[in-house]
């Protein structure tokens, strides 16, 4: 009886030895909180949040790593805990991670920030990555959009949103919609030059992220601000027309190619950017409509003839038809207005022959050698008075032998041209200028070509 009244005493007296063992080893909060600032602690978190431990010793140990920007150990450790254990915890995760976004200090919600992007990445379910995404807008909708890369974290601007994907795109609506509130404010040039840098990075941004639907964005938003600052549009408003494919830029790119209002710099600029770029790269077709109604309308005289350059480089030899046809039948229509801002540039009256004469000049260039000449022969018997005489001149620069035998018959015509101001008063002695110019052209090329063979 006394062995077994020992044996019951040991028994009892190791039970108690357990019993404080197990509750030694039990690890608090507190306990994690030590390691915060030991160069081990990665690690440590680590082995917190995968051993056998509470809820809010796991719940800690994230936090720490968050705190110390280490939070993109995350992403490997958390996959490792069963699923609805793993819920669980980024359930009360996320509830940490939004008061952190709230702190005042700068370093604080930045790691928040940073928390919540590899928190995201770390197995959890579309609905709590739905909810992580509401956290990095909240971070990103505000000035923390300008956090300087220096400053940001692990997580700039680009990798956030390109983690939320279509959800920041009301973000950045709003930021543009501030900048340009802005640039319709700027009084001197450098303020306005700087707002336009800004949104410019902004456009960057957006773009780079490859979205399916941001042309239309895009293009939705510039339609609309264009409409509230017209025709007060700055050179960034160019911008969509270098590379957007939404229909929605057409109207808004005709609407500045038609304006009647050839003084405004802004609008000059960016009918350069269309001609060049837009009609060119994103919508051919649509830049040959239009070309063809600036033909027929233009009040500047100068987008006429960048149109017919347009129109030739682009259509070729079918844009011949449309140039003789497109143009006025009416010099005072043709002239350059005298308050234009490259009248000083021209003779202004003499600004149609300078263009005619240039065209015809580089017609073979425009059209790739190919020059539609039985075309321009036609029109030395049009109807209006606009097509014979560029005929005549035209064929004064790329016509053969014979059709300098046209143009002397054509030398009996005494139609009255004396309002054209081409220097001579009627039709016939244009043709005979015409003639000779085409013979002193082909002489000094013989003399050149002679010349350059005899060195």
């Amino acid at each position: 009886m006394r062995f077994s009244r020992g044996g019951g005493f040991w028994l009892l007296i190791s039970m108690l030895l357990l019993s404080v063992t197990v509750f030694a080893c039990k690890k608090t909060p507190e306990d994690v909180r030590k390691w915060a600032k030991d160069r081990r602690a990665a690690a440590k978190m680590k082995e917190f949040i995968l051993g056998e431990n509470s809820p809010e010793v796991k719940l800690e140990a994230m936090e720490i790593l968050v705190e110390r920007g280490e939070a993109n150990n995350l992403v490997a450790i958390m996959p490792k805990l069963p699923e609805s254990e793993r819920e669980a915890l980024v359930d009360e995760m996320i509830k940490r991670l939004d008061k952190l976004l709230d702190s005042e200090t700068f370093g604080t919600h930045v790691r928040a920030k940073d928390g919540v992007y590899y928190l995201a990445n770390a197995g959890v379910t579309e609905a709590q990555r739905s909810r992580l995404h509401e956290l990095l807008l909240k971070w990103a909708d505000g000035d923390n959009f300008w956090c300087p890369l220096d400053r940001v974290g692990n997580v700039d601007q680009s990798k956030l949103f390109e983690e939320v994907g279509a959800d920041g795109i009301p973000v950045f609506e709003k930021i543009l919609r501030g900048l340009f509130a802005e640039l319709a404010e700027a009084q001197r040039a450098e303020a306005s030059l700087h707002v336009q840098q800004k949104i410019l990075e902004v456009l960057h941004l957006m773009e780079s992220l490859n979205l399916p639907e941001m042309d239309e964005v895009l293009a939705r938003f510039f339609v609309a601000a264009a409409e509230e600052a017209y025709p007060n549009l700055a050179e960034i408003y160019g911008h969509p027309f270098l590379k957007n494919k939404s229909p929605l830029l057409v109207p808004l790119a005709e609407k500045i190619m038609l304006d009647p209002d050839y003084r405004n710099d802004a609008l000059n600029i960016l009918r350069d950017i269309l001609l060049r770029t837009y009609y060119v790269d994103v919508q051919l077709k649509e830049g040959g409509v239009v070309c063809g109604k600036v033909l027929r309308d233009d009040r500047s005289g100068f987008l006429r003839w960048m149109c017919v350059r347009y129109l030739m480089v682009q259509m070729r030899a079918p844009a011949v038809d449309l140039v003789f046809t497109g143009l006025p039948d009416d010099p005072a229509a043709l002239a350059l207005p005298e308050d234009h801002p490259l009248a000083s540039s021209f003779d202004v009256g003499r600004y149609f022959w300078v263009e005619a004469e240039s065209y015809c000049r580089s017609m073979d260039t425009l059209l790739g050698g190919k020059v539609p000449l039985d075309k321009i022969r036609n029109y030395l018997n049009g109807s209006r008075m606009v097509e014979r005489l560029l005929a005549v001149l035209c064929l004064s620069f790329q016509g053969e032998a014979a059709d300098m035998e046209r143009l002397l018959e054509l030398s009996k015509d005494r139609s009255d041209i004396s309002a054209w101001d081409a220097g001579v008063a009627t039709l016939g002695e244009f043709a005979l200028m015409a003639r000779a110019a085409h013979a002193e052209r082909k002489a000094e090329a013989a003399a050149a070509e002679q010349g350059a063979g005899s060195e």
